[in-house]
């Protein structure tokens, strides 16, 4: 690259001198910036100048200023103003703000994921293509028609270097060149992003790089790019210079149109430059400027720092004057002018005011010149609004174009200054255009939504591959179903396996295209999940606290006191023990030989945890998990490791105390689920082996007869005992709860429980590179079971290293303040969703929770709700909240659904049974989906980009 810079500086040279014997173009370039793409740099001028200009850019993400409160203005104001005051002398700053409907890289990523999935998964991934490919073609529309909105905050440092070469010899040159440049942008980039992140840790700071420059170039010199479908990487080409790369037809030509500043590829240019700056400023006066309501504008802010000796000697020097005119015509106006010169020269010599130069240039563009005349005027008038601020309308052609020269990418060194007004940090940190569009992680986005001002918003469920867990917010008729619903849709391809439980058969549908059916939890119905079955995971004690934790609530804990409470705890966890024990006492003699092959199994995965897990604290489960994945990984390796262990070696591990009930907690991982104890051999037991003395033995047979109720032949059905007749071997888990009546409270609470204990054991039985998902929609009844509590616990804070993802949807958030996983919850999740808030005081609670500003919270207070829309403007809308690699992210989201989703997120059982026998007619159910959903409203393409707020 260094040779084609260095061929292209001496053509640049032979052009200077006059010695190029190629066409000359019609179009002046008097003043026109130019340079290369070098190293990450923008390198303007050739490589025979002694002195060369270069910048950086650095990609700024800021918060919504809009969600900011006043407090937050006025600390963002004192952080500019110290980033305007680090410049020192040494460095220029240019602030490019600019907006547009330029999604498409992003468009094109998630389309390209889209089209994998088509070919992987032609039958269980149509209904995931089917709804990303229609949010594809929807997006990519309203961008080619503008509808998009996009705000771009852009921050290029640049600086003077010295670029005399000392050596001679091409080889030599291009060495030093290489070295240079790539010197120099290490420097750009350690100086700017190291004050970037310390005054900006709410921003996201990228350092734009080769690449980047180049499409900001482009978009910045031919406005025709969204017409087009190229892709303008595919055009870069290192060893071309900025003008070669970018600036294609016929330039910067005059306009015959009145109020026109000049025609530049197929628009109509407009050029505003500041002649007097407002006569007074506060944080968030730029937003009349940000926020005109209209795309194909941009703002550029050049500052250049000024000596502050320099400045101080010229003030003084007006001082002078001023004592001398107000001694002689003694005026009491001069003596207050020179008070004020005074005090700035005291303000100014202890670094409290940073003097500075400014050029503030607005050029917005469009096809049609009176639709750009109507524009000028909304400019001009927001000008007016901003304190008074006068502009100066560029209609004179030169004039115009050297002022749009000013405006390049990264050039601050131009030679027409005409236009610079002085300035001071104070107010021009005001004037600052500090805004950009919430994109959340819209870089490499598994699922993208519609914002709230016509922007798109990207979620990932995954950074770096490590699960994000996450909690919605959201009250009853905000829409959390259908936004669950559209996120599986678009990100269920994702993962290995989905852990479903819900009370409204609201993803029975989804569930269906998957090739699974929903679990109907019915208390009249013959289905059986052994809550003693650990599912092909070993005995531990979590899975026996879980077990007793059931039990406790088959008992009922009304009217006992704390002591009570543990001691019939205790009691039930003692004879699940004993209970196992004698399951695999009864094992042993009956299969002796795979007994010696357990217990060396055993003994090589307690070894494989004592050396492979250092440094942290695994359980034994964890080490089974990760034997499991390294037989898997690797068969012969593990086999090996396992057969190094001596007979002495796995004698001794047998008879330790310490070690010897791994060999039968092992051992359930390979029962077969008629193997397993059950509820029916726990009464037996309570009832006619009780252990202990008298009083014991009372408690026992009381707890006996309580956990009676709950067996095949009591009043609660067959649902807790027995043989499990039910295994999840597809890809989805779907509980549905909904048909056991509200006032079985008692029931619902152990179906949660028994159904999330399930769940969570066919987690951690697969292996760990398989992604995972569990959601609960309903996790506030979990909660209210005796172990609900660790349940969730758990899994927010165990079940990350098993590849899975938790997502639990909670109403009311009084359940969670109050409850001793709220700090699981909030500590361990990664994302959130809030919804509409009926109440504010939630609302508040929710935005302390997970430090949201007042502005955000009103702003959560403000959603509409869908149940009130008109079908045809239909939408729910939420406060999405992400960790990002240093900020938070922060913003709404507007969830549209297409009416082919909508119709698979039926909300009801009613509705379910309806559209069940509905799509019964179809061989293919996606198909059916498709034709039955044509009958449904659903918003428009158009008002899916209007603001919400």
């Amino acid at each position: 690259m260094i040779e084609s810079f260095l061929a292209a500086c001496e053509t640049l040279v032979r052009v200077a001198f006059g010695n190029s014997k190629g066409p000359t173009s019609r179009i002046t370039r008097l003043g026109m910036p130019n340079g290369f793409f070098l190293n990450d740099l923008l390198w303007f001028g050739d490589g025979a100048s002694k002195k060369t200009a270069i910048s950086r850019g650095f990609l700024v993400e800021p918060g919504e200023i809009s969600a900011f409160s006043v407090t937050q203005l006025n600390n963002l104001h004192e952080r500019l103003r110290i980033l305007l005051g680090i410049l020192g002398e040494e460095f220029a700053l240019q602030v490019q703000w600019s907006i547009d409907s330029d999604y498409r890289q992003e468009l094109e990523t998630y389309h390209r994921e889209t089209l994998n999935l088509r070919r992987r998964d032609p039958v269980h991934g149509q209904f995931g293509v089917l709804v990303r490919a229609e949010r594809y073609e929807r997006y990519k529309t309203a961008m080619e028609e503008g509808r998009l909105r996009r705000e771009r905050l852009t921050l290029f440092f640049a600086r003077i270097i010295d670029t005399k070469v000392p050596v001679r010899g091409d080889a030599a040159v291009a060495e030093f060149f290489d070295a240079l440049s790539r010197k120099e942008s290490l420097a750009l980039s350690e100086f700017a992003m190291g004050a970037l992140l310390r005054l900006f840790p709410d921003c996201r700071i990228t350092p734009m790089r080769d690449p980047d420059h180049f499409l900001f170039y482009y978009r910045f010199l031919n406005t025709n790019l969204q017409a087009t479908t190229i892709d303008p990487l595919d055009l870069l080409d290192p060893g071309y210079s900025i003008q070669q790369n970018c600036l294609h037809g016929e330039g910067i030509t005059p306009s015959k149109e009145a109020g026109i500043s000049f025609n530049l590829d197929c628009y109509h240019h407009a050029i505003f430059v500041v002649r007097q700056w407002p006569r007074r400023t506060f944080p968030g006066i730029i937003a009349a400027l940000t926020g005109m309501g209209f795309q194909e504008y941009a703002i550029t802010m050049n500052v250049y720092p000024k000596r502050v000796d320099k400045v101080i000697e010229k003030e003084e020097q007006h001082i002078q004057r001023l004592q001398i005119d107000a001694a002689s015509e003694r005026k009491q106006s001069l003596v207050t002018d020179m008070v004020a010169k005074q005090e700035k020269v005291s303000e100014l010599q202890q670094g409290k005011v940073i003097p500075l130069n400014a050029l503030f240039v607005v050029r917005l563009w469009h096809k049609r010149p009176d639709q750009l005349a109507a524009r000028c005027a909304s400019v001009k008038n927001a000008f007016i609004s901003m304190g008074g601020a006068v502009v100066h309308h560029a209609t004179v052609p030169e004039n115009a174009r050297q002022l749009f020269y000013q405006t390049w990418p990264g050039w601050t060194f131009g030679t027409y200054r005409d236009f610079d007004l002085p300035a001071e940090d104070s107010f021009l940190a005001d004037l600052m255009p500090w805004s950009a569009t919430f994109t959340g992680h819209l870089q490499g986005a598994e699922a993208i939504y519609n914002g709230a001002r016509g922007n798109l918003v990207g979620i990932r469920t995954r950074i770096g591959n490590t699960p994000q867990h996450g909690v919605l917010f959201g009250m009853t008729g905000a829409g959390k179903s259908v936004i669950i619903a559209d996120l599986l849709a678009q990100i269920g391809h994702r993962f290995g396996f989905r852990l479903i439980v819900e009370e409204g058969l609201s993803h029975a549908v989804l569930t269906q295209t998957q090739g699974c059916e929903p679990v109907i939890i019915n208390p009249n119905g013959n289905l059986t999940i052994n809550y003693l079955d650990t599912c092909n995971a070993p005995l531990s004690p979590l899975h026996l606290a879980f077990s007793a934790g059931l039990c406790m609530l088959f008992c009922g804990n009304e009217g006992l006191d704390g002591e009570r409470k543990a001691i019939r705890h205790a009691m039930i966890v003692e004879n699940l023990q004993q209970l196992y024990t004698d399951i695999f006492n009864d094992w042993i003699l009956a299969n002796e030989q795979a007994a010696d092959e357990l217990r060396r199994r055993a003994a090589a995965i307690d070894r494989y945890l004592k050396l492979r897990s250092r440094g942290s604290q695994p359980s034994f489960v964890d080490a089974f998990a990760a034997f499991r994945d390294w037989e898997l990984q690797d068969p012969e390796e593990a086999s090996a490791f396992t057969q190094e262990l001596s007979e002495e070696a796995v004698a001794e591990f047998t008879k330790n105390p310490g070690t010897a009930n791994l060999v039968r907690d092992l051992a359930f991982a390979y029962f077969r689920a008629e193997q397993f104890p059950s509820h029916s051999a726990l009464v037996e037991q309570l009832l006619f082996n009780p252990r202990g003395g008298i009083r014991e033995r009372e408690e026992s047979d009381r707890i006996g007869k309580l956990l009676r109720a709950w067996s095949r032949d009591g009043e609660k059905g067959k649902l807790f005992d027995g043989v499990s007749n039910i295994r999840i071997d597809g890809r989805v888990a779907h509980f549905e709860l909904g048909q056991i009546p509200e006032h079985a409270t008692e029931m619902r609470a152990a179906a949660n429980f028994l159904v999330a204990n399930y769940g969570r054991q066919k987690i951690i039985t697969m292996p760990r590179s398989v992604p995972k998902i569990a959601i609960f929609e309903e996790a506030a009844r979990t909660l209210e079971i005796p172990g609900g509590v660790r349940m969730i616990q758990e899994y927010y804070r165990q079940m990350r290293k098993f590849g899975c993802n938790i997502l639990a949807v909670v109403q009311q958030y009084d359940v969670l303040k109050v409850s001793e996983v709220r700090g699981a919850m909030i500590g361990n999740s990664k994302m959130f969703f809030v919804t509409s808030q009926q109440s504010r005081e939630d609302a508040k609670e929710i935005g302390a929770a997970l430090g949201l500003s007042d502005k955000t919270v009103e702003t959560i207070n403000s959603y509409p709700l869908p149940e009130l829309m008109d079908p045809k403007e239909r939408f729910s809308a939420f406060t999405y909240i992400a960790n990002d690699k240093i900020r938070r992210l922060v913003g709404t989201v507007k969830n549209v659904a297409s009416r082919e989703l909508l119709y698979a997120a039926s909300s009801d059982n009613e509705t379910f049974d309806r559209r069940a026998a509905s799509l019964g007619s179809y061989q293919n159910i996606v198909t059916g989906i498709i034709r039955e959903s044509e009958k449904l409203l659903c918003a428009s393409e158009q008002s899916a980009t209007e603001s919400i707020l």
